[in-house]
């Protein structure tokens, strides 16, 4: 009996071994600290079904040498609980928790667990409606997986799927409210496209090139009539267009766009000549 059980009272079976009391079988034990147990021992352990608890949680299930160990659910005074898989008194397998008080309150998780943490394959739910369903490594998104936003104003109507790293994604194939797509290099978030990748609005354009922090940088938009924009699309650069009709223009951008004049050829006809632009339209 430890010095901490000298504050308690045990009730229950107990059997004689070596001229020693220890507890087998069925038994009770409440303590002044707040700590109890009722359920079964062997070898004066907790062995078998149980309830245990402190000032700080509740355990029901299944110990083998004291430890949580099988099947077994755990509600804080928090209002979070794991039910679920425990090995070795840790959470260790399959699991759902409901999260409590703070931040997380209100969202859930199920799936695998390796040492407490999210490892393996699982789902995660957001209090918002989000939703993240996909593999998990040291309780980070990692591995394949797919993001649908219902919450998030940013986002909503959105999914996203690819491959993550250390909570981020990497890259994948977003589909938007708008019928939009994009398949791609992510970087710093859930949804930003940051690299090189393809934009297929629902209107018939597509976007071929560099993006930063969902901004085209550069690359080539084709657009639905035919004509092809190569180049800047942030800030001052330059550009080349190329129409239908096969009339070139090229020249310095702000934002994509032409300003100013411009020089442009054109198949058969002679010779280079200037059209004047403003915000990418051409003034008559």
């Amino acid at each position: 009996m430890t010095k901490k059980e000298d504050l308690c009272k045990f009730k229950g079976d107990v059997i004689f071994k070596d001229k020693e009391m220890i507890r087998e079988g069925y038994g009770n034990i409440r303590c002044q600290d707040g700590y109890s147990y009722r359920g079964y021992y062997k070898n004066g352990k907790r062995h078998g079904k149980g309830i245990y608890q402190t000032k700080e949680d509740e355990y029901k299930g299944m110990f083998k040498d004291a430890k949580r160990h099988g099947k077994g659910t755990r509600r804080l005074v928090t209002g979070e609980t794991y039910s679920g898989q425990w090995k070795d008194d840790k959470i260790e397998g399959k699991g759902k928790s409901v999260f409590g008080k703070g931040p997380y309150k209100g969202d859930t998780y199920e799936g695998n667990h390796k040492n407490f943490v999210f490892h393996g394959k699982g789902i995660y739910r957001f209090k918002n409606g989000d939703t993240y369903e996909g593999n998990y490594k040291n309780g980070e998104y990692d591995g394949h997986g797919i993001f649908t936003f219902k919450g998030n104003k940013e986002y909503v109507g959105q999914t996203l799927e690819g491959q993550w790293k250390k909570g981020q994604a990497v890259r994948g194939t977003a589909k938007y409210a708008t019928g939009d797509t994009y398949t791609g290099s992510y970087k710093n978030g859930k949804g930003k496209r940051n690299g090189y990748g393809v934009y297929k609005y629902a209107n018939g354009h597509v976007f071929k090139g560099i993006s930063k922090t969902d901004d085209r940088l550069r690359g080539t938009m084709k657009y639905k009539d035919g004509t092809v924009y190569t180049g800047s699309f942030l800030g001052k650069g330059f550009g080349t267009e190329k129409s239908p009709d096969g009339e070139v223009c090229k020249g310095p951008v702000q934002d994509g766009n032409f300003n100013g004049r411009i020089q442009c050829s054109k198949k058969n006809r002679r010779g280079k000549y200037n059209v004047s632009f403003r915000n990418g339209k051409r003034l008559k």
